[in-house]
């Protein structure tokens, strides 16, 4: 047999009571009217078998008068009657219509326990507004809005239709108008379909997507008006990259700060690059990881790998490549391909992690998979050089040539590099050059090197001391610290060499290091200074160049110090075991030291 359900009844503030002791405990006359009025009451004294007192309730419905009805409840209850707890019964009665009605359409307590602000018509409207009160629920009606009210939030139960009298679209936002589950009257829905925000805004995005950008932004700028946040980043956007537009830094900062204050996680990112690089702002790191921090929660996964960055390159924070790392894999998780390949790097070198090539060439792959240009040619350094992957030139070409093709402009370079030395593929200087030349013209140093390297050396197009010249002082404009060199050599005056070398040498060149010895030992362009031409020499010998180690040996040849040139002379034999100008120079030490009255002529620096 099955147990019969026994509801509760319920008193103030939401005490359910269950027994007649309870009853009494908590009672509220208020609630205990309400309950009698809707039946509940009979039913719950019945469900408990309170027989006699639910026979004496039921014959209330004889009663008329509404204070006398109250009496005899409290009569029936055993209860005192208080005389100024008198309740307006028809009150009472009109809530609990109220109710039974809202229960058709909604089971939500929040509503029910509220049914004193539930307006069912214009006038209840009006009341529940002169109230004062902040959340108003409008009932399966038709309602007019006053916007001269501002700072309300109307909530809709039923079909709730508000009627909004205005000829333009409403900013409500600024109006501090809240609208939820409802719907507008078709006049006002016209108005705003055809000047909404939106409606402009999804147009920009065509314009934007086609091209057109001076359509784009007249869209956008409409919209932008009204504030809408994305197209207030486009029209940031537009005037950033000078889409269609002379650049303007400053306003581009303007739009993308107000798309910043309606929260848009792009514009967050972008204003955080120009505070990055100090381009069109004043340079603030402390500013941009704040914007970049506040665009990651506005669902940036670009910002996430940007604040990887600072972390990686230790602008605005220390250093801290755990930091970085964490920063990239979250960005990684939102498919920025960008940040795999980071990820990749911290593995290649070590930072943050043991070095493990098999992980780099992990992350690279994703990467690259994921259309990232650097990762491919990441990837084919990799194939190229057997890390983490069996050696294959044939793979080194595959990725290199993805790469060039997505815009790398260091595969471009690679892959040349791979035709001239038919590495992977059938040797071509032709193909070489092709590859250079695109490398070049994307801006890769190295590329402008080889390029000008083939042009002097009529390798692939026809020799042309002139275009090589050309393409070496691009990139030395690059400061790509070998160009320099090599144009000092190509120079036709002494002070034309000796600026590159010195501007090479700087830069960390050994080979102009070397250079520069020859020009003070010599005298050419500058008095002969053999102490400063030892300089230059142990210089370009401390960073492993077997020719920096011969002049150091030479100098100390001169002094006759045949000792310590011997020692030098070994180095670069060491270092280049082929270096037979070392060896020879050693042995004539070695003759000297072991016959010091030995007056062999010869000159050993030329």
């Amino acid at each position: 047999m099955r147990k019969k359900i026994k509801l509760p009844l319920e008193m103030a503030d939401g005490v359910k009571v269950r027994t007649l002791d309870e009853l009494k405990d908590n009672w509220s006359l208020e609630k205990v009217v309400e309950n009698y009025l809707n039946g509940r009451l009979a039913t719950w004294l019945n469900d408990r078998y309170y027989t006699e007192l639910a026979e004496q309730v039921s014959a209330l419905a004889e009663v008329q008068d509404n204070t006398a009805l109250q009496k005899e409840l409290c009569r029936i209850f055993d209860v005192d009657f208080e005389d100024e707890e008198d309740i307006d019964v028809d009150a009472v009665s009109e809530r609990n219509r109220k109710l039974e009605a809202l229960r058709q359409y909604t089971a939500d307590d929040t509503v029910l326990k509220n049914v004193d602000i539930v307006a069912f018509d214009q006038e209840e409207l009006g009341d529940i507004l002169d109230a004062g009160e902040n959340v108003i629920y409008l009932f399966n009606n038709t309602f007019s809005i006053p916007l001269s009210v501002k700072n309300k939030k109307y909530i809709g139960i039923g079909k709730a239709e508000c009627i909004i009298h205005s000829k333009d679209v409403v900013d409500f936002q600024e109006l501090g108008i809240e609208f939820e589950n409802v719907v507008f009257d078709e006049k006002y829905r016209k108005i705003e379909e055809e000047e909404s925000p939106s409606k402009f805004y999804n147009e920009g995005c065509k314009y934007f997507e086609a091209k057109q950008y001076k359509e784009a932004l007249e869209c956008f700028k409409k919209a932008a008006s009204k504030n809408h946040a994305g197209a207030l980043f486009h029209v940031g956007k537009i005037y950033d990259l000078a889409l269609g537009v002379e650049q303007d830094y400053r306003l581009a900062a303007e739009y993308y700060s107000k798309a910043v204050s309606f929260n848009s996680g792009k514009a967050a990112n972008n204003l955080a690059n120009m505070y990055r690089d100090g381009v069109g702002l004043e340079k603030d790191m402390k500013k941009a990881i704040e914007l970049y921090k506040k665009a990651i929660d506005g669902g940036s996964y670009v910002a996430l790998a940007n604040l990887g960055d600072m972390y990686n390159l230790g602008q605005g924070v220390e250093q801290n490549y755990e930091e970085a790392m964490k920063w990239y894999k979250k960005a990684a998780d939102g498919g920025i391909a960008w940040s795999m390949n980071e990820i990749g790097d911290l593995y290649y070198n070590g930072n943050g992690v043991d070095a493990n090539y098999t992980e780099a060439v992990n992350w690279y792959r994703k990467g690259a998979e994921a259309g990232n240009a650097n990762a491919m040619g990441n990837l084919g350094w990799m194939y190229r050089n057997g890390q983490g992957v069996e050696q294959s030139d044939t793979g080194a070409v595959k990725w290199y040539r993805k790469g060039a093709e997505a815009g790398n402009a260091n595969a471009m370079n690679n892959l040349g590099w791979m035709y001239q030395n038919g590495k992977g593929v059938e040797q071509s200087d032709t193909e070489a050059v092709k590859w250079y030349r695109k490398g070049a013209e994307a801006g890769n140093a190295n590329a402008m090197c080889n390029l000008g390297w083939m042009y002097e050396n009529g390798k692939g197009v026809e020799q042309n001391a002139e275009e090589a010249k050309k393409w070496y002082k691009k990139a030395a404009d690059g400061d790509n610290a070998w160009a320099m060199n090599r144009l000092g050599e190509l120079s036709s005056s002494y002070s034309e060499e000796l600026k590159w070398y010195n501007l090479a040498a700087d830069k960390g060149n050994s080979d102009a290091m070397f250079n520069l010895v020859w020009m003070y030992r010599m005298g050419n362009g500058v008095d002969k200074d053999i102490n400063t031409a030892l300089y230059w020499a142990k210089k370009s010998a401390s960073l492993n160049n077997a020719r920096g180690m011969v002049a150091v040996g030479d100098i100390y040849w001169t002094w006759k110090d045949y000792n310590e040139a011997s020692q030098w002379y070994k180095k670069a034999m060491d270092v280049d075991p082929s270096n037979s100008e070392a060896k020879g120079r050693y042995n004539r030490c070695i003759i000297r030291i072991q016959n010091p009255d030995w007056d062999g002529n010869g000159v050993l620096f030329h």
